[in-house]
């Protein structure tokens, strides 16, 4: 069990596997990224690409509109080239400035909102006719004041509602609020419920958050740029300078806060958190979920159709093509990122392909739930790759309908590789003991040791192959076994203001991995993702075999390379030389460990091997 361990060798143990825990010790403290800031160059739009389900079939609405209270969220699901419509009833003066806030917990729905009679139902606004959308890839926001509402002909005298349409651009499952904005008041955040948002440098976002007289660990992930947070209680706006807790560090790593009820700080009258950008880029990504359904990925962004007139007369709604794709528009430099709260012992909601850097105690484990929705037939991988040298976890997954938490006595699937060796379930479509849908994953990261807490990434990826990327943060080490017939695994680095990078990765025993990458840049580029034969930054390692040093190989990108012009990403690709082998792996962008690589290591890595 993962609770006990034997002292010695015993090799059918995976835990007492020193040729394995050699590998990772010795990769977690000689690996290395090093980075530099530059300019970001201006970007231009760049297609999403589209649903492999999506054809020439007609756009349908997926049940009765549904009407919105403000302040009362709405859980709801869009399918696939579906609509799914809303309405706030009988607009006044008093009900502006109004927020349509969306977030998906999977998929990917797309915004629009119009004015007219909720039982007219051509009044509701689609792809092509809308007053105001917002059409990315992660969460979506459209405000509407007064002036705006009626500069388009709309009526504020409680004879026109405010429409919504949700487009499923996948099948989607979403949250959606609606909300009367009133100066500063903080946009409510609810249990394990993401939020995507962007901050310009320098300025605050704030959410609010009921902790329910529970445990709470507030958490951002920033995307691009660098997003830190400030917490404090009710009544007080948190900043830089008046917090109660705060968690600033440096680049795309996670800012996570713990607050237990024994704090004698605890807000029992709810908690305040601003969000402040540190850093950006000088565009503003939603964040692309990075799904290609070819290798060579040409689909441009839809021309704009001339405006439209409405049947009858009422106003004239302009046409707002839907643009695919990362919608990189050129504003004062701003940080993305995703804020989660939960309450208590919640599971963490992981998103497909988003990583995860948390904290786990010692002996203790943090839990995270993969919707099967989500996962749909496409199986699901979870990794789970150790930060540290001293760092040993382990992972167990059960099926929300199995009764209490995963642990190494209940468990359908489970992953116990030695010290700092990442850890990899993979659950494919055709395991007769896949979890039912509607359901979920329920996935248990259980801290081994230090006695101290082990940092960790974690990430949800489909088990087979439908050409998506992980999105790689920086200074974060990633990694897990090449499963399925060691098929690749791919990555996305985002540049935002940063643009030259080095790649360090190291393989486990065999024959090792190869690591290919490849610039992405605008709409006019055919955004193919990499392969061993058009890399345009290549370089393979072979298998670690427990002793000597390990090669750890190192793609140095450089912002003066040709590749790197007007490029808004980088794409990774990460391939077994062997293909008959599953090879375990890690990977990190950024870092400063190199430094300390070489014969002290060693000789420290041997003392940890004779403990």
């Amino acid at each position: 069990s993962a609770g006990i361990r034997p002292s010695g060798a015993d090799p059918a143990d995976p835990h007492s596997t020193m040729a394995r825990a050699a590998l990772l010790g010795v990769l977690a403290i000689a690996l290395v990224a090093s980075s530099s800031a530059a300019a970001a160059a201006d970007a231009a739009k760049a297609p999403k690409a589209a649903s492999a389900l999506r054809g020439g079939r007609a756009l349908q609405a997926s049940g009765p509109p549904r009407p919105l209270s403000p302040g009362y969220p709405v859980n709801a699901q869009a399918a696939d080239g579906a609509y799914a419509h809303f309405y706030v009833a009988g607009m006044t003066d008093a009900d502006f400035p109004m927020a349509i806030s969306m977030s998906p917990t999977f998929g990917d729905p797309d915004l629009y909102v119009s004015c007219g009679h909720p039982r007219v139902a051509s009044d509701y606004p689609t792809q092509s006719s809308s007053d105001w959308s917002s059409d990315g890839t992660g969460a979506e926001k459209v405000t509407v004041d007064l002036g705006d509402w009626t500069g388009v002909g709309c009526a504020a005298d409680a004879s026109d509602s405010m429409l919504i349409s949700v487009y499923g651009f996948t099948n989607s499952s979403f949250t959606i609020e609606a909300m009367i904005v009133s100066g500063h008041d903080p946009t409510p955040l609810f249990n394990d419920v993401p939020v995507h948002g962007n901050v310009v440098v320098d300025k605050y976002d704030f959410y609010a958050f009921d902790g329910a007289a529970q445990p709470v660990s507030i958490t951002v992930n920033s995307i691009d740029g660098d997003a830190d947070v400030y917490v404090s209680c009710h009544g007080s706006m948190p900043s830089t300078d008046s917090y109660v807790w705060d968690s600033a560090n440096g680049g795309n790593s996670d800012d996570v806060i713990h607050v237990g009820t024994e704090d004698p700080h605890y807000c029992h009258t709810g908690f305040v958190i601003g969000v402040y950008g540190f850093s950006g880029s000088t565009f503003s990504d939603d964040d692309d979920d990075g799904t290609m359904p070819t290798f060579d990925d040409t689909n441009p962004p839809p021309p704009v159709p001339a405006d439209t007139a409405v049947a009858g007369g009422k106003k004239a709604k302009k046409a707002q093509p839907t643009v695919r794709g990362r919608r990189m528009q050129i504003v004062s430099p701003s940080a993305s990122y995703v804020i989660t709260a939960l309450q208590g012992n919640t599971e963490r909601n992981l998103l497909l392909n988003e990583p995860v850097v948390d904290f786990t105690e010692y002996e203790r484990s943090a839990y995270y739930s993969v919707d099967t929705d989500a996962v749909g037939d496409k199986g699901v991988k979870i990794s789970v790759a150790p930060q540290s040298q001293d760092a040993d976890v382990d992972l167990y997954v059960n099926c929300g309908s199995d009764g209490g938490l995963p642990s190494s006595t209940n468990n359908r699937w489970s992953s116990m590789e030695s010290y700092w060796s990442p850890d990899t379930v993979v659950i494919m479509p055709s395991d007769d003991q896949r979890c039912p849908s509607p359901g979920k994953y329920v996935v248990a990261v259980y801290g081994y040791e230090p006695e101290g807490g082990a940092m960790f990434s974690v990430v949800a990826a489909p088990a087979t192959q439908d050409l998506s990327w992980i999105n790689l943060p920086f200074g974060s080490r990633l990694g897990g076994a090449l499963s399925g017939g060691a098929r690749p695994e791919y990555y996305l680095l985002r540049l935002g203001a940063v643009t030259s990078v080095d790649f360090n990765f190291v393989a486990g025993t065999g024959s090792g991995v190869t690591i290919g990458v490849r610039a992405l840049h605008n709409a006019s580029d055919d955004r193919t993702l990499p392969t061993r034969a058009n890399a345009e930054w290549k370089k393979s390692v072979t298998g670690f075999s427990g002793s000597g040093t390990p090669d750890i190989g190192t793609i140095s990108v450089s912002a003066s390379d040709p590749e790197m012009q007007g490029a808004w990403a980088l794409a990774i690709g990460v391939f077994a030389n062997d293909e008959s082998e599953e090879p375990i792996y890690l990977l990190e962008a950024s870092g400063n460990l190199r430094e300390l690589a070489g014969r002290e290591l060693e000789a420290a890595f041997a003392d940890k091997k004779k403990e």
